[in-house]
């Protein structure tokens, strides 16, 4: 069985590229692990830090869904990035403004939700958050909003543009996700 090594992606000449069926099989996918271009990478635990303010958003979220009336909140949901190489990741929280069933395969979204968050966590290294980053956005995401509590900042990206808030602003789902807005000191409450 294929499985993923201690640092990062495995090496190109230690195993042919990983297909997204070979990774659907896998049996500690859930636990941890992110496909990026045919190579399995591991993902740390997270600390106790990220878990509450992923906690917080996935809290605003849902309030959100609840005023609206539909669409569809995650967390941690792997999405199928692209299939040649296959890639499958996720942001720690995305939303879907509307309700119709997603295509999924293998068990996972194949479209980008409209609104994604990333929480910075110090046990990851930076590089693989700007990586996931950078998929997510190519991949379509509406906008996504980076949250780095050691900073207490958030970093906005809508397409090609990247905006900085700080801990006194707030977020605003402008029209990708109308009526959504929350103050950055909200997710670190």
């Amino acid at each position: 069985m294929l499985a993923a090594q201690e640092e990062g992606a495995m090496p190109a000449t230690a195993q042919a590229l990983v297909t997204l069926e070979e990774y659907a099989r896998l049996p500690d996918r859930d636990n941890g692990i992110d496909l990026i271009a045919g190579r399995v990478v591991n993902r740390p635990f997270h600390s106790a830090q990220h878990g509450l303010v992923c906690g917080n958003i996935c809290g605003l979220l849902g309030e959100y869904r609840q005023r609206r009336g539909t669409g569809s909140a995650s967390l941690r949901c792997g999405l199928v990035i692209a299939r040649d190489p296959a890639t499958v990741t996720g942001p720690d929280a995305a939303f879907w403004s509307d309700r119709t069933d997603l295509p999924l395969e293998h068990g996972w979204p194949t479209r980008p939700p409209d609104a994604a968050f990333e929480v910075v966590d110090a046990g990851e290294p930076y590089s693989d958050v700007m990586r996931r980053v950078r998929l997510l956005v190519e991949f379509g995401v509406g906008v996504l909003w980076l949250v780095d509590p050691s900073l207490r900042s958030v970093a906005e990206f809508r397409g090609p543009a990247v905006r900085t808030f700080e801990v006194s602003d707030t977020l605003d789902g402008g029209d990708v996700l109308p009526g959504f807005a929350c103050k950055v000191s909200d997710l670190f409450a």
